[in-house]
């Protein structure tokens, strides 16, 4: 369909009458075919400072809003079609091609040239306005250097040459992060100063660190260029770093507990992980005991349900790429004399190991029957014994320990 904004500029009367002839067609598909060589409006970015008597180009613009070959024309410059030659003669140009424009800045400071271009009737302008007063000039023209990908560990990086150009007077050099070289001469940290036509190089070490940058800033006369060297990441490093879990004790019994999550660090590609004595979760997942993948970044903690009993450590170790790292809780030390009650309420019928040899059987030496023998805590079990939760625990793990 026709731009809403065009058909308001062509005239109210004419929209409505397109309404009423949509209305009396029955359909409105012959405007999708209507010639359009009127374009969105463009810009061109204005420049200042620029030198006296220099080939001025201005910022890319692309040619949007037309579906049919537009008139294109410049003065008081050329133009360039999608990187083509420049040049003043009129011509077309279609939706989505690239224009820019150019022209020679004035021989005066402070001096605007203006280039127009003009494309479907709609125009916009390019200027340059030359540098307000004559003399020394000590801002060089932009400078570049090549980043260095791949590069080793902790090697000696040097830059490529850059030649400094645009200034008619000495201007200061500095550099942070590395040092300099001027027209090959010795490496230096130190303020100097360049003159036009010199060369300059940038020297650093490159990280101790795989897939690591390091970057050196070169500045002349307020104007700076960076040059980075980003090191080696290994193909398929899986191997993360070594990983550590902070131990829990006094926790509760029979309670599940969470570790603190660790972060995985060091590899460059999906690491296999698995868990075993407990489950793992990766960013706050759901928990799982089943054998994964795990990426950079991501960070992972582990679960598992403590001890029945007092005193007793429970352990999950967690593996990722071949590294391992084990979550212990350990429960809280029982608050039972359980010597005193196997004495009230079991030696009268058993005997345990060395600290009571005179009795029945069995020996409660190293059983763990206790639980099975009273099932419920405060009820009566064994012998219409009646135990709490803490007193089977403390007794298991007495009997345990004898």
């Amino acid at each position: 369909m026709i731009k809403l904004w065009k058909l308001a500029a062509r005239g109210v009367l004419a929209l409505g009458f397109i309404g009423i002839f949509m209305l009396a067609s029955g359909c409105g598909d012959d405007d999708d075919n209507a010639v359009d060589t009127t374009p969105d409006a463009f810009s061109f970015t204005s420049q200042t400072g620029v030198a006296l008597s220099a080939v001025t180009t201005s910022n890319a613009m692309t040619v949007t809003g037309i579906n049919s070959p537009a008139t294109i024309s410049v003065t008081g410059g050329t133009y360039s079609v999608n990187g083509g030659t420049f040049t003043s003669t009129s011509g077309t140009v279609t939706n989505g091609q690239t224009v820019t424009v150019r022209h020679t800045s004035s021989a005066a400071n402070s001096a605007v040239t203006t280039t127009t271009l003009t494309i479907g009737g709609v125009s916009a302008a390019f200027t340059s306005t030359t540098v307000s007063v004559a003399g020394p000039d000590t801002t060089p023209d932009a400078f570049t250097f090549t980043a260095q990908n791949a590069v080793p560990l902790s090697s000696l990086r040097t830059s490529n040459v850059v030649t400094v150009t645009g200034i008619d007077a000495p201007a200061s050099i500095s550099v942070t992060g590395g040092t300099y070289s001027i027209n090959g001469g010795a490496f230096t940290a130190a303020t100097g100063t360049v003159t036009n036509g010199q060369t300059v190089t940038v020297q650093h070490t490159s990280s101790a660190n795989n897939g690591t940058g390091t970057t050196t800033t070169l500045t002349i006369g307020g104007v700076s260029g960076a040059f980075t060297s980003t090191t080696v990441v290994p193909v398929g490093d899986t191997t993360p770093d070594p990983f550590t879990f902070t131990a829990q004790t006094s926790v509760l019994l029979n309670t599940v507990i969470t570790s603190n999550p660790i972060t995985v660090s060091g590899i460059s590609g999906p690491a296999s992980i698995s868990v075993t004595g407990g489950t793992y979760s990766i960013d706050g997942g759901a928990f799982t005991s089943t054998t994964a993948t795990v990426t950079n970044g991501q960070s992972v903690r582990v679960q598992h349900t403590s001890s029945g009993l007092n005193s007793t450590a429970t352990t999950t170790t967690l593996t990722i790429g071949g590294v391992s790292g084990a979550f212990t809780s350990t429960t809280q030390a029982a608050t039972v004399d359980a010597a005193a009650l196997y004495q009230s309420d079991c030696a009268g019928c058993h005997r345990l190991g060395a600290v009571d040899t005179v009795g029945g059987s069995p020996d409660l030496s190293g059983t763990t029957n206790v639980p099975n023998r009273f099932p419920t805590p405060d009820v009566a079990g064994h012998q219409g014994i009646t135990l709490s939760a803490a007193e089977i625990s403390a007794l298991t793990a007495y009997f345990l320990a004898n």
